[in-house]
Parts: C-alpha cells; structure tokens; sequence
C-alpha cells in the first residue's frame, strides 16, 4: 500500500486548452464550486488528485464522503474565462474499495488554472492525496495516509496510524495523537524543516537526517542514541515499537513530546 517515495521532481506536460499568448490573460478569476458525496459503504480508502491546488481533509460524523471542489480560471474578463473554465475536467470514479477524485486542467501558457479538494469523510478510510502545487492538510483521520506534494507545505494533526508524508519544496508539520506498536512515520522533503509531535509516553525506534540543518529529539522521559552525527542522529524512544524515518536536504528536523 505504501509505495516507495521518489522525489516528486516532476515535469508535466498538458494540453493548451484555450489559452492566448497575449499577457493579461489573468486580469479576471472566475470560481465555480461543486460538492459532491458518496456513500461510505464498501470504501475504504480515498485517493484524490489535483495540479495545481491546496487539499484539505477532516474527519466528520456520519456514513457520507463530501468533496467540496473549487475549480478556478483566469481571462481577459468574464466572458472569456467563461468560456474556458470547462477545460478543466473532474472525475470520480469507485473500485476496488478506493474512491477516486481527480483533477486534470490545462498546463501552460498564462492562463491560469487550479482545482482546490476539501474532502470531509469519517475517520476510518485510508487517505491517498496528492498534488504538484499547493498544500495538504488532513485532521483526524485515523486510519493513515500517504501525502505527496511537489511545492507545498504537508500539515497533519491528530493522526493515528501509519503516515507516509513528501514533498520537494515545503515544511511538514505532523501531530500524531497516538503512534502504536507497528506503526510506521515516514516523512521526506528536499528543502523544508520537518516536525513530528507525538505524545510524550510513546515507544519507537528513530532515523533522522539533514544535510544542512539540526537535529532535536526533546521531551521525552527516555531516549537512547545509538547513531549522533551531525547530520544524522538514530535511537530508541521508550521502548521502541514504532518504526520512524525522517529527512531533509535544507531543513531542521524536530521529534517534539506534547
């Protein structure tokens, strides 16, 4: 389920759809909002999938997935991005017990395009989202996730379960609300500082690392090193259990005890 993190240093290549090469294409932004929703029923896992444009997800009560989606394009004036906004195609689809939501819009050119996901389900689903440009957030889910950005910041809180988190351009800040024995955080970006904030009784063996930057594991009432390079420390929180893994090229990297 996991799938081995590359760094998301990506060239996308879309079509033009109805651009002009004339500047002053983004003189007007025009938004058009859709929400749509789907029985939680046999689902569980959720992917999402945009370009250009933030996710956010959080958990709600009830049996229902809600996407609320944000499709935005820039004219001349109204009229124009009118005529243009419909370039931008979104699809949802079910199989397998994955709900799929994804984005494509036109790429290139001046002008603009973005699709914005906020997504309210129960807790209980595996959350997958990804993005090129833009920023994640997801709160209280509680049955993982795995989070892929290109330029954008990754903010989590109250997460239980496993969380695969990366991104090139951007910070991660990662509040677990309990991290079990099994578990496993793995956290990657190239240029960005990296915090993990768990509760101060948990048990987990650590990697971190930062090719410019620091390295703090404070808070907790027991930590042994086995590993204390600059760029590099590794150990054992408590009694180890969990499994941690932590880097960064240009970036601090913080283990914080709430």
């Amino acid at each position: 389920m996991y799938r081995v993190f590359v760094l998301l240093l990506l060239t996308i290549i879309l079509f033009m759809g109805c651009d002009s090469d004339d500047n002053g294409v983004d003189g007007f932004t025009l938004e058009d909002v859709e929400t749509r929703s789907w029985s939680i029923q046999g689902i569980d896992e959720m992917e999402a999938t945009t370009v250009n444009g933030m996710i956010n997800c959080h958990a709600i009560l009830g049996d229902t997935i809600i996407a609320e989606i944000t499709k935005r394009c820039t004219g001349y004036d109204q009229a124009d991005a009118e005529a243009c906004i419909d370039s931008i195609v979104v699809t949802d689809s079910i199989a397998d017990n994955r709900a799929y939501l994804i984005a494509e819009m036109p790429g290139g050119g001046y002008r603009k395009y973005s699709t914005d996901f906020d997504i309210m389900s129960s807790g209980s689903i595996f959350i997958d989202l990804t993005t090129v440009n833009g920023v994640i957030t997801i709160t209280n889910m509680i049955a993982g996730s795995q989070l892929h950005t290109t330029n954008g910041n990754l903010t989590v809180s109250d997460l239980e379960g496993n969380i695969f988190g990366g991104c090139v351009n951007g910070a991660i800040d990662c509040e677990m609300d309990t991290l079990a024995t099994g578990d496993t955080v793995i956290l990657q970006t190239v240029n960005g500082n990296i915090l993990l904030r768990l509760p101060s009784n948990v048990s987990a063996t650590f990697v971190a690392s930062t090719a410019v930057g620091t390295i703090s594991v404070a808070g907790f009432p027991f930590v042994e090193y086995t590993t204390t390079e600059p760029d590099c420390r590794a150990g054992t929180i408590g009694e180890g259990g969990a499994s941690i893994n932590l880097t960064t090229a240009v970036g601090n990297v913080t283990i914080q005890a709430e």
